[in-house]
């Protein structure tokens, strides 16, 4: 239990490092505000039993990745319409 422990506590810090290297790029008001939501949420975690947090890790992970891909979709909409104009 307390390598399982140890691992979920190296996934937690690698994402609440993930997050502080996306939040340095040029990102919007929106993606910036929903990861400050999800670092808060990482950060609880160091206070509950880290070898019983797998499947809320993954879903901090693929939450994450969704908002990117959101973020990704904004942009994107944002370019087409500037460029059509």
């Amino acid at each position: 239990m307390r390598q399982r422990a140890d691992n979920n506590a190296a996934k937690v810090d690698e994402l609440i490092n993930w997050i502080y290297s996306i939040k340095s790029q040029s990102i919007d008001k929106e993606l910036s505000e929903v990861l400050d939501i999800y670092l808060k949420h990482l950060s609880g975690f160091y206070n509950q039993d880290l070898a019983r947090m797998d499947d809320q890790i993954r879903n901090v992970k693929r939450g994450i990745y969704e908002e990117i891909g959101n973020y990704n979709l904004r942009v994107q909409q944002r370019n087409s319409r500037y460029n059509r104009e």
